[in-house]
């Protein structure tokens, strides 16, 4: 018996044959008591009410003995069995449609590639979390108050509480992201977090405060449930704020000497507040005044978290780092080191203590461990980033952007199994079954109607591969700095000859383009690649196009256009860092980048836009278009953009990197941590 996860490779070939064959497949059809359910549900398969099983089973209850026997291909026999049953009554789950004699594992392969192939798979209308785990909100603070009595907050008002067995989600009464949360004791739990959000528990339910005026608040904490501080920024401006509630009111707090937007704040008491943020900003209040105690660096960074020992002494997490207070100066204590990490530098997020022996610091894949004397590191298989980290003891939680770890008997233990925790920052396909991903250190996933799964390839994480290109279902490129590689349906294959490239497109499979570095500009034929005249030096950033004899590719500076027979600069375009091209139709173009500009061409002029975005000056990401009407763009600042025609709106979406996605049967977003989004279009 087999799970729905082997029919990875059944359910592909099934589609072929389903549409090219007809007839009733007796001398391939299932054995009368063959079985696709071997558990029910095996891990990261398809489940009873996914959009992919509810297509299933109304191909089963709907289409006549016929179109199950030649249309779907179905063996006569497993046809003849499934009209008979459902004249008793409908097929409601798939385990019923599993009973069903000469039904498995091919049968139900068929059945899934025909609901695909003829729109019987409805995607859903909202968001829904396809990788990394069945949570669809990422958690950005966790503060423990006991080993069974534990908070999370995170993304759209998430708010959850451990309980010492499982983890329930508590009603939170906003969607604002949340980005801070802490706790005095069972009954005063305080959670802050952007557009002045501001939430009490008191035991029972959280009522939301108004803070006076606007403040994107980042942290909060306290010495008790009298004296309460919150940090951040005033909305709209690069200030630091401070908030302070005192048992009955909360009141805007005067502030000097610390000047930048805060992001961090540690209470040891009335008397004693450390807070940090922007330009290696540190600062003491004493009960009177706030002291600068900025961290000495050469280069601007952030202080993301602060920590004080019951001893007094201070610790920070200061561009990635731990550095240590000693009560008169900064010092430098430590930094995560991978030997074997080429392409990023893993990065320290926050930090949670017990006592001088005993404090810990999450990351971007690691924890690190100060024992008194020194520290040690330890990587989390998953590669996820932590944002957020409590300990109580020799317990711990940690949690991040769809992730959430915890520490017992000295271990850190992942909670979820996930196809790739990189950041998926590329994405191709040609149908929402052959639909692929890469990552920033190599990793290759791709979906089928079985989910996510990661598919071996010949490129290193040294070969810094830059984005993946499927030109049909049996030509997929992925191109790279050092080497690039070829899937053709079975197997892939290594080019070392192609190299500085940054992105592919391909017409066909013998009609494929790649452009890169210093212009690099590269053709392939089907049997080989050659180098081409490039008009430019810059480096080039994206290609695209809408047919063999129409060709955009942008870069640094610069906006290409191929007519069939040449590459050409285009004018009339600002000489600003092109990051994306998307090419709708010859006659409608669009070209985003740096600062939130696009460019729009209508065959005949251009025209430019600033896209709204959620934060100043981010870079166009990515763009795909369903139609010329139904166009949606990616920013830096995680938020997805969409135009209509006529106007551009906005929506929060955390992790964005990358959108693509197939008219009439769904969108996808991709980006950091792994994460990939789906809806119905």
């Amino acid at each position: 018996m087999l799970s729905l996860r082997g029919l990875l490779v059944a359910a592909t070939l099934a589609g072929v044959a389903a549409c090219s064959l007809g007839g009733d497949g007796d001398d391939t059809g299932d054995a009368r008591d063959d079985e696709f359910l071997s558990d029910g549900k095996a891990d990261g398969a398809i489940a009873d009410g996914s959009p992919e099983a509810l297509g299933v089973l109304e191909v089963a209850n709907t289409l006549t003995r016929d179109e199950l026997d030649d249309a779907v291909g179905l063996d006569s026999r497993a046809a003849n069995n499934i009209v008979d049953r459902r004249a008793t009554a409908a097929f409601a789950t798939l385990a019923e449609l599993d009973a069903v004699p000469y039904v498995g594992t091919t049968a139900f392969a068929k059945l899934l590639a025909y609901a695909i192939a003829n729109g019987y798979v409805v995607m859903p209308s909202g968001w829904q979390l396809e990788n990394p785990g069945p949570d669809d909100k990422s958690r950005h603070a966790v503060f423990a108050i006991a080993a069974n009595d534990v908070w999370a907050v995170g993304f759209e008002g998430l708010v959850e509480h451990w309980d010492g067995v499982t983890w329930s989600v508590v009603p939170s009464g906003t969607t604002e992201t949340l980005a801070a949360v802490w706790a005095s004791g069972p009954n005063d739990v305080w959670a802050v977090g952007a557009n002045s959000t501001v939430l009490h528990w008191n035991g029972t339910a959280f009522a939301k405060l108004d803070p006076g005026f606007a403040v994107t608040l980042r942290d909060v904490h306290g010495s008790g449930p009298n004296d309460v501080w919150l940090v951040g920024a005033e909305t709209g401006r690069a200030l630091a704020s401070v908030v302070r509630w005192d048992g009955t009111a909360l009141t805007k707090h005067t502030i000097s000497g610390c000047p930048h937007r805060m992001q961090a704040v540690f209470v040891a008491s009335s008397t004693e507040v450390w807070a940090g943020g922007e330009n290696e900003m540190a600062c003491r209040w004493n009960g009177t005044s706030w002291q600068d105690k900025t961290i000495p660096y050469p280069y601007p960074d952030t202080v993301t978290d602060l920590w004080r020992s019951p001893s007094g002494t201070v610790w920070a997490v200061f561009a990635g780092d731990i550095w240590r207070f000693d009560g008169t100066t900064w010092r430098h204590a430590y930094g995560l080191v991978d030997e074997t990490a080429d392409f990023s530098v893993p990065q320290l997020y926050r930090l949670a203590g017990v006592a001088d022996d005993n404090i810990h610091a999450s990351g971007s894949g690691y924890m690190a461990r100060f024992d008194g004397t020194s520290w040690s590191q330890t990587r989390i298989p998953g590669d996820a980033s932590y944002y957020g980290l409590a300990v109580t003891g020799s317990t711990g939680w940690a949690v991040g952007r769809a992730a959430r770890a915890r520490l017992a008997a000295g271990t850190w233990t992942e909670s979820y199994r996930v196809a790739s925790r990189q950041w998926l920052w590329s994405m191709s396909g040609t149908s929402p079954t052959n639909l692929w991903a890469l990552g920033s250190e190599g990793d290759l996933i791709r979906r089928t109607a079985t989910g996510w799964t990661k598919v071996a390839m010949p490129l290193t994480p040294n070969d810094h591969a830059a984005t993946v290109n499927v030109v049909s279902a049996n030509s997929v490129w992925i191109v790279g700095a050092y080497a690039s590689a070829h899937w053709d349906g079975q197997r892939f294959t290594r080019h070392d000859e192609l190299r500085y490239m940054r992105d592919s497109w391909g017409a066909s499979a013998s009609d494929v383009w790649a452009v890169g570095e210093g212009g690099r500009i590269a053709h392939f034929d089907g049997t080989a690649w050659t180098p081409i005249t490039s008009p430019t030096p810059a480096d080039l950033y994206d290609v695209t196009g809408t047919s063999a004899t129409d060709l955009w590719a942008t870069g640094i500076g610069t906006v290409l256009h191929y007519d069939g027979t040449s590459w050409t600069q285009v004018n009339g375009v600002e000489t600003t860092s092109w990051s994306s091209v998307l090419a709708v139709a010859a006659d409608d173009v669009w070209v985003t980048g740096e600062s939130a500009i696009a460019r729009h061409w209508n065959g005949a002029t251009w025209t430019m836009h600033t896209l709204p975005t959620a934060t100043d000056r981010p870079w166009i990401r990515d763009a795909w278009a369903a139609s010329p009407t139904d166009v949606y763009f990616v920013d830096s600042s995680h938020g997805l953009i969409h135009w209509d025609g006529a106007s551009f709106t906005t929506q929060p979406l955390d992790g964005g990197s990358s959108v693509f996605g197939f008219a009439g049967q769904g969108l996808w977003v991709s980006g950091e941590d792994g994460v990939i989004r789906r809806r119905g279009l």
